[in-house]
């Protein structure tokens, strides 16, 4: 059964990334964020498309590797809510029971797309 997830904010989004980054890396965590966001929006949809095949052929192993490397980089930019869902889809790869992957992956790309217009602001 799969569980309901509501779609982050942008205003959740953005507070939980800055607070985050701010912990990680003090003042200057903002002003790196124009060099860190273009790297997220360039990666993560191919990512996002690579877990979607990987899912569909039922590779619990590339779900796993795609999973964790996208869990990876958002948690390293304080994107809490899509580094959470991918966690999700990385142990249902782990453990090679994917039932519910699918609709967790449309999680995943709602998540991004609010996180899409997050960092979109930092970009110039």
């Amino acid at each position: 059964m799969s569980q309901s997830y509501a779609v982050s904010s942008i205003e959740e989004i953005k507070t939980k990334m800055l607070a985050e980054l701010q912990e990680s890396m003090g003042d200057i965590a903002e002003s790196l964020l124009p060099e860190l966001a273009p790297m997220l929006l360039e990666d993560a949809p191919e990512m996002l498309k690579s877990l979607s095949l990987a899912i569909r052929a039922g590779n619990g192993a590339k779900v796993k590797e795609l999973a964790h490397t996208l869990k990876g980089s958002c948690a390293s930019m304080g994107i809490v809510g899509l580094a959470a869902i991918c966690q999700d889809i990385e142990n249902m790869g782990k453990m090679n029971e994917m039932a519910n992957a699918p609709d967790r992956l449309d999680d995943a790309y709602a998540e991004y797309k609010q996180v899409k217009l997050v960092l979109g602001r930092y970009v110039e």
